[in-house]
């Protein structure tokens, strides 16, 4: 995504968006079409395939949220923390109220996809807004 010319394009953040959004939901979500109901469905069934594909979930989870502390740091966990909540906050003094609980699930969800989307794509944001041209971008010469 980054490679072709690592110049930052809403298509690649956007595809990162889905990713991590469907990773999220893949693994839980209250439809009852994930991979923790799946799980504890009936638990012993399949076990061995249930725990396998449960290691690589895990391994991609761990991938992608490494990735996006390492760009965003603390500092802007706490920051999108604060966005998300003050979001929520003025939506529900606008009368904005989610009916159940399976959708507070999924907006909690759009809010983690996005804040790790956007870590992922913050080297590419950081390059675009600041102008500066990485050394891969100039041929490789320092």
């Amino acid at each position: 995504m980054a490679g072709g010319g690592g110049r930052f394009q809403v298509k690649h953040f956007t595809i990162r968006w889905l990713f991590t959004f469907s990773l999220l939901t893949a693994t839980y979500n209250p439809t009852g079409y994930c991979y923790v109901d799946w799980l504890f469905a009936s638990f012993n069934e399949y076990l061995p395939v249930k725990v396998f594909i449960g290691v690589c979930l895990l391994i991609v989870h761990l991938f992608v949220l490494s990735m996006a502390i390492r760009a965003l740091t603390l500092q802007g966990i706490v920051t999108s923390v604060l966005f998300f909540s003050a979001l929520s906050w003025a939506g529900y003094s606008l009368g904005v109220r989610l009916p159940t609980i399976g959708l507070m699930i999924m907006w909690v969800q759009i809010a983690i996809a996005t804040t790790l989307a956007g870590g992922m794509s913050l080297a590419l944001i950081r390059s675009h807004i600041s102008g500066q041209i990485t050394p891969s971008e100039e041929g490789g010469h320092v």
